[in-house]
């Protein structure tokens, strides 16, 4: 995730500490989702088999490595921010293989949610890898472009952090549902939207793309990819 620098304007920094702070919005709201469960005791970390673990764990990371390289980017570190952007390329690939893996295993060992039907959580959980890794490559692709790079690789961290948003709203009224969904995402992109209005003058367009692209995977591509009869019939197989 690396870029390039820009002029170092006050308006330039000011975007700059924006991003970092919903970074930060971002990342505690997930770290939380999953956290407050172990303080409730609704589960319990240490029983939870070796995969388990593995998929938090990467998951985690990225996270964490979305917020260190915003702070690399407003301390104005770009070498080392384009350094460790190459790591993320690679990074990312990671978390795709662990989402496509370990959602499978879930799902083959009894363990995804009971209000889920086995390809609707199938196909959630895979669209939301692939949406995921769209917007980060495409991000990447754009990275001599800081204002599109910066605002995709938000859209990205927000698409993959939707499972740790939907830990809380299971708590507040459960099962959830892609309304729901959209109303936890809408909290972190109406003021990103926000920002660029009272900034820019306008939503900048890599929003309507990264935007776009959550609307129709919670309104429309989980339950087009769900009830397709031969994905139906995969996520019947797989669960057994």
């Amino acid at each position: 995730m690396a870029t390039i620098a820009e002029a170092p304007t006050s308006a330039v920094q000011r975007e700059r500490q924006f991003f970092l702070f919903m970074a930060l919005a971002v990342a505690s709201t997930i770290v939380g989702g999953f956290g407050i469960r172990l303080v409730l005791g609704v589960t319990n970390f240490a029983d939870e088999p070796w995969w388990v673990h593995v998929h938090a764990i990467s998951f985690m990371a990225w996270t964490g490595f979305y917020v260190l390289q915003n702070v690399l980017v407003v301390r104005g570190d770009f070498e080392r921010h384009r350094q460790l952007g190459r790591i993320g390329a690679l990074y990312a690939i990671w978390v795709c293989l662990v989402g496509y893996v370990l959602t499978a295993q879930s799902l083959a060992t009894g363990r995804s949610p009971p209000f889920f039907e086995p390809s609707y959580f199938l196909a959630q959980n895979w669209l939301f890898v692939t949406f995921f890794a769209a917007l980060t490559y495409g991000a990447i692709a754009l990275r001599n472009r800081p204002d599109w790079h910066r605002r995709l690789m938000l859209c990205a961290t927000l698409v993959v952090g939707l499972p740790g948003f939907a830990r809380w709203i299971i708590l507040l009224a459960p099962p959830p549902d892609a309304l729901k969904h959209l109303i936890t995402f809408a909290i972190f992109f109406i003021p990103a939207i926000l920002f660029d209005i009272f900034t820019r003058g306008r939503i900048h367009p890599a929003y309507l793309v990264g935007g776009g692209a959550i609307v129709f995977l919670e309104g429309a591509a989980i339950n087009l990819l769900s009830s397709f009869p031969p994905f139906a019939v995969l996520a019947e197989r797989i669960a057994g």
